[in-house]
Formats: C-alpha cells, sequence, structure tokens
C-alpha cells in the first residue's frame, strides 16, 4: 500500500490490510522455580520424533540415623581413600545405601548427605542377603562402593548433577545421553506430593544418572525420600509393562530450564 492510499484509507476508516507477524515462542520459564513446580506445557508428541518404549523402577534418598553405639556389624561409609567419612550404620541401611547410591544420614542433631564415588575399593561387606535377584555383578559392585559428601539434600547425580525429586531419572547412556529431557504422555497429569505439597506432574523428565542394574530400555525414576513407587501405573517396575517416552530437542523451553537447573553445583 502506498502513502497515497494508506492517507486516504486512514481519512476514511477503512484500512483493512493485516500484518502477518511471526510466530512467538513461549519464553522459558525461570529456571530455579518452574522445574519443581511441575507447569510446563504439554508437547505434541507428532513433532518429536519416534517414540522410545521404557519401563521403570524408581529409586530414592534414604534417611536413616546412625547406629547406636554397639551396634554388631556397624560400618561406615567409606571414601576412595578407605577413611570412615560417616557415622556406623547397621549392615542392612548401609546395604541399602549402596543399592540406592545416595542418602542422608543423621547423627548429633545434624544430618549429611552422601553419595556413591565409585565402586572401586576393595569389599566391605557382603550385602547378598538384602539384595534379592539382583545380577551378581550388582552385588559384587555394592560390596565395594566408595562415597563423597556433597550439599545437595537430595544428592547428586552422575557428572556432580544434583538430584531433583520426580524429574531426574538415571538411564543407560548408550541409549538416552545424559542431560537429555524426554517427555512422556502418561506421565502427565498423574499427581504426588512433594514436601507436603500435591503436585499434578506435567510428564518431562531429565537424564541426571546412572545405576549398576540400568541396562537398555530400563530408567530408574528419582522420588526423592519415597521408598515405593509414586506412580503405579507407570513406574511399574515390571520389565513388560512399558511407555512411550519422547526426546524433547534442546531449544524446547521445558529442557532450557530443566538443563539450566540440573547445571548448579551440587
Amino acid at each position: 500500500m502506498n502513502l497515497r492510499w494508506l492517507l486516504l484509507c486512514l481519512a476514511l476508516g477503512a484500512c483493512t490490510q493485516t500484518v502477518q507477524s511471526a510466530p512467538i515462542m513461549p519464553e522459558a520459564p525461570t529456571p530455579a522455580v518452574t522445574p519443581l513446580e511441575f507447569n510446563f506445557p504439554a508437547t505434541e508428541t507428532a513433532s518429536l520424533g519416534e517414540a522410545l518404549r521404557l519401563w521403570s523402577t524408581n529409586y530414592y534418598t534414604p534417611v536413616y540415623d546412625a547406629a547406636a553405639d554397639g551396634t554388631p556389624d556397624a560400618l561406615p561409609l567409606l571414601n576412595a581413600r578407605n577413611e570412615p567419612i560417616s557415622p556406623p550404620l547397621t549392615r542392612a541401611n548401609w546395604c541399602n545405601v549402596a543399592l540406592q547410591g545416595t542418602a542422608m544420614i543423621r547423627s548429633g542433631g545434624s544430618a549429611t548427605a552422601y553419595v556413591v564415588a565409585d565402586w572401586e575399593g576393595a569389599e566391605q561387606t557382603n550385602c547378598d542377603e538384602f539384595l534379592g535377584n539382583l545380577s551378581t555383578s550388582i552385588k559384587v559392585r555394592s560390596r565395594r562402593s566408595r562415597y563423597q559428601t556433597v550439599d545437595h539434600q537430595y544428592g547428586c547425580g552422575v557428572e556432580n548433577m544434583p538430584l531433583m525429586p520426580f524429574r531426574s531419572i538415571a538411564v543407560d547412556r548408550t541409549l538416552i545421553p545424559y542431560r537429555s529431557v524426554l517427555y512422556v504422555p502418561a506421565l502427565r497429569g498423574l499427581t504426588f506430593v512433594l514436601e507436603g505439597r500435591t503436585l499434578t506432574h506435567d510428564g518431562y523428565m531429565f537424564a541426571a544418572d546412572r545405576g549398576g542394574a540400568i541396562v537398555g530400555n530400563h530408567i530408574d525414576f528419582f522420588s526423592a525420600n519415597q521408598r515405593s513407587s509414586p506412580f503405579p501405573t507407570v513406574v511399574t517396575s515390571n520389565e513388560t509393562r512399558t511407555f512411550e517416552a519422547y526426546r524433547v530437542p534442546d531449544t524446547h523451553p521445558a529442557a532450557v530450564a530443566l538443563r539450566a537447573a540440573h547445571a548448579e553445583p551440587c
């Protein structure tokens, strides 16, 4: 439209030409807040490519008191130099820490978080009676666990990423690379309780951890301090009950915010 016609149509109040604007991408939410508000918008799965078929167990950060003085077979967590770095635990509790890979231990009015650093120490104790039908390789690794202290209340995952309750998952990185964001439609809309609040999951998960038993399409869902499955229709601990998961592009607002939140020092 030239200037002459523009002036004329303005005078007559008859300008009807519309200007097409570029589509506006949603703003990435504040990383520190939104990941634990679970309010990212849904994503059309047709735009995300082929689905992965996964099955899930869950793991958690157990909270234990130090073993009472004189408890038989009580033993501490050791660091990579074979030095005790925790108060002694009962053998059953020690073995569960070895299985979960993280723990909060209370003693003398304070609590300290610990995570597995490696599985390369000498065998400290035998946990076979507590580990059921897990593989021999996992049982052997549990005996050789070594630990480090961390400041994050829920512990840390692989590459020092902080674990985020009901967000972080342990993966086999040959199938799902670390720092991947997955969208699980079956998870969206399910409710759970976190620190006294009832929340509704938005379906997004973040690959922040690994595990000795996590191979192939098996993932492990981090459920904070909750031992039982928070989502029994999805997190079934049954390899025959799979669900669809989609990789989310790095530019998606949920991916941007979740990566930023997991990048904070642990």
